[in-house]
């Protein structure tokens, strides 16, 4: 018989089949007792683990040829194996436990969702940042553990108890509005309940409409920057520019007109008669101001006479003999003189 060194030697340096199926026909009893045993009796899984085994066998027989006992090494594998499915087959099992024990909350007459929801933003509200981070990462966002972690900076062992710990909180903010349950059952409904499906076809109406007032919003402002070149800015500037240069000239032109109209008038004549002067027409006679305009002919330079020319408002022609009362201007001036001012 040839040995089993030299089977596995075979197939890993000629891949020769007929030597590996001998090696699965010599150990396959073995193999299948431990995986039968390991598993309590479950022949069908057995049968899995068998052909997993075998399979990394395949794999690893060029690290295997110097392997002084094949046996030995398929009994390990085997124990390995066997464990690790049945640690994969009891999370699978209390995924399967939660799931039913959540579709009986959330379908029992007593659920406390309704209780929940109008109040939960509120108390997610009131935790503090990191808290707060950890439960919109985990149900919100629905992140598994480790991408919550990486989001925290942290591994997916903290990232597990600080969410356990933000769920606690949670409860309590809860609580004192009312609503009472479990850290497990409130983590279960955050879990299905705390995000539910859109409606379908929302999600293209807000990004055709987000996206079509974004699109307004550039091309009005590629619009404005197209109108604005820079040289109707540089016109706008100069002409600022020459505002404010010109505007102290025109301020001080109109303080010396001002002061020149208000000064008194040569050989004593009163300031009545300058300010007089500066009266709009018809002034000094509002009946005839309404068919006609006084002008003010300025004094000459060699007599204080204040001259006035009525004009016809109409046709702008000077009308002759038109009567003007000054009578009030008389009797200002003497009241002036009795009080001395």
């Amino acid at each position: 018989m040839t040995d089993t060194g030299q089977l596995l030697r075979d197939y890993a340096e000629r891949g020769s089949e007929e030597a590996f199926r001998e090696l699965v026909t010599r150990y396959i009893d073995l193999v299948y007792s431990v995986a039968l045993r390991r598993l309590g009796g479950n022949t069908h899984l057995a049968e899995d683990i068998v052909q997993t085994v075998f399979t990394d066998l395949a794999r690893k027989a060029r690290s295997l040829r110097g392997e002084p006992m094949l046996g030995g090494w398929l009994h390990r594998h085997t124990c390995f194996v066997s464990s690790t499915f049945m640690r994969g087959e009891r999370r699978r099992q209390e995924r399967e436990r939660q799931a039913i024990d959540m579709n009986m909350l959330l379908h029992s007459v007593d659920s406390p969702w309704d209780e929940i929801a109008p109040v939960l933003d509120e108390a997610v509200d009131e935790l503090d940042e990191a808290d707060r981070r950890a439960v919109l990462l985990r149900f919100f966002e629905q992140r598994d553990l480790r991408a919550v972690g990486a989001a925290l900076g942290t591994n997916e062992d903290a990232a597990q108890k600080r969410v356990g710990r933000a769920v606690e909180k949670l409860r309590g903010l809860l609580a004192k509005r009312g609503v009472t349950l479990s850290v497990a059952a409130l983590a279960t409904i955050l879990g299905s309940q705390a995000v539910l499906g859109a409606p379908a076809g929302l999600s293209a109406q807000v990004s055709n409409a987000a996206l079509t007032s974004a699109a307004a919003d550039v091309g009005f402002t590629a619009l404005v920057l197209k109108l604005t070149t820079p040289a109707k800015v540089s016109i706008a500037l100069s002409v600022v520019a020459v505002a404010l240069l010109v505007r102290p000239w025109g301020m001080r032109q109109y303080l010396a007109k001002t002061r020149d109209a208000t000064r008194p008038a040569p050989n004593g004549s009163s300031s009545t008669q300058g300010a007089s002067a500066a009266l709009p027409a018809g002034a000094l006679n509002p009946a005839a101001s309404k068919s006609t305009g006084a002008v003010v002919s300025p004094p000459s330079t060699d007599s204080a006479v204040l001259r006035l020319s009525i004009v016809a408002a109409d046709s702008g022609q000077p009308v002759p003999n038109v009567p003007i009362d000054y009578g009030w201007a008389a009797e200002r001036k003497l009241k002036a003189n009795r009080e001395g001012v």
